[in-house]
């Protein structure tokens, strides 16, 4: 009997334990922002490391992460000067900002007036002492990526410049958010004896329209399903590695030019299967026809629809007027 009493009191013991500590690892996270970081392939990677910063991509990510997380308004204050991962030059571009407009109404860090709720950091494109590094940032599903410019000087890579989607920050602050519709395919809503890769179905998004609506609205469409997105039964094969796919789009009356970057192929290196080609179509072609003022799609890669067509095995026909480059 006595044992049995120890072993009851060993156990609860060890439930307590166990409890206190996980009030206390969420007690310590609580007051924690976390940024989290992408590879190439855009999976999620931790880096571990902190005291040494040779990456642009883990400048960024510390610097936000500082930012993001502080209690006070940094451009109020004037805190954000004090980082030493920016150049002398964005300081001052930021000051000259915040000098004429209202320090309440616009963040030139994260182009917009209230903080993200999440924050992605992609890895770095480097070109000799430059880089890029594309910054995602959510407001519950209104997404937008800051592309982040990054110089290397004197051995170490600082941040030289914040790129808002709007050249004129004021008028990125009245960028007006709309809903979206893009197409993917998802089995779950698919009928079981059906096998149809044509078949897409609409995904609403609500999004910040620049100027540029129908561009940006396949940048939204070639960026793929989130996570939580895919969690609903969405698939595709847009991602973001196709991101930066779409080069151009133009409107003339009710006809929508799509011109691909020439990377189309690499990117995509199965378009020219019968299953793929289907899907892809189907999903640029519903995307733009969605809200009725686009009547018919012509897709061209840099600027020769041609080759497009003959890659997804079509042809030219009446249905992209012959091949017609005219709006390219």
């Amino acid at each position: 009997m006595k044992n049995k009493n120890i072993w009851y009191f060993s156990l609860l013991l060890l439930c307590f334990l166990s409890l206190a500590f996980v009030v206390l690892v969420f007690s310590k996270g609580s007051n924690t922002f976390s940024i989290l970081k992408k590879n190439r392939s855009g999976e999620v990677v931790f880096n571990n490391n902190k005291q040494e910063i040779n990456d642009p991509a883990d400048v960024v990510e510390s610097f936000y992460s500082w930012y993001i997380s502080s209690e006070e308004n940094m451009l109020t204050t004037g805190a954000y000067k004090t980082s030493d991962l920016l150049t002398e030059g964005l300081k001052n571009r930021v000051d000259s900002i915040l000098s004429s407009i209202d320090k309440e109404s616009f963040d030139p860090f994260i182009c917009a007036q209230n903080k993200a709720t999440s924050f992605w950091v992609n890895s770095a494109e480097i070109s000799g002492n430059e880089a890029r590094v594309d910054l995602e940032a959510d407001w519950d599903q209104v997404k937008q990526i800051i592309p982040i410019k990054l110089n290397l000087l004197h051995g170490k890579w600082l941040i030289s410049d914040v790129v808002c989607a709007d050249a004129n920050q004021k008028e990125a602050v009245d960028m007006e958010i709309r809903k979206i519709v893009v197409y993917y395919q998802n089995p779950r809503r698919m009928f079981k004896e059906v096998n149809d890769c044509g078949i897409v179905y609409g995904l609403e998004r609500n999004v910040k329209i620049s100027n540029d609506e129908y561009k940006q609205l396949l940048d939204e469409l070639v960026m793929g399903p989130s996570k939580s997105e895919q969690n609903l039964g969405y698939e595709s094969m847009f991602s973001n590695k196709t991101k930066d796919l779409i080069k151009s789009v133009k409107i003339i009356k009710d006809i929508a030019y799509v011109n691909f970057n020439p990377e189309l192929t690499k990117l995509i290196p199965n378009l020219s299967a019968s299953c793929m080609s289907q899907n892809f179509l189907a999903s640029i072609n519903e995307t733009m026809k969605h809200e009725r003022n686009i009547t018919k799609v012509i897709m061209g890669i840099d600027g020769s629809s041609e080759e497009f067509y003959e890659i997804v095995q079509l042809g030219c026909s009446k249905e992209n007027n012959f091949c017609d480059n005219s709006g390219f």
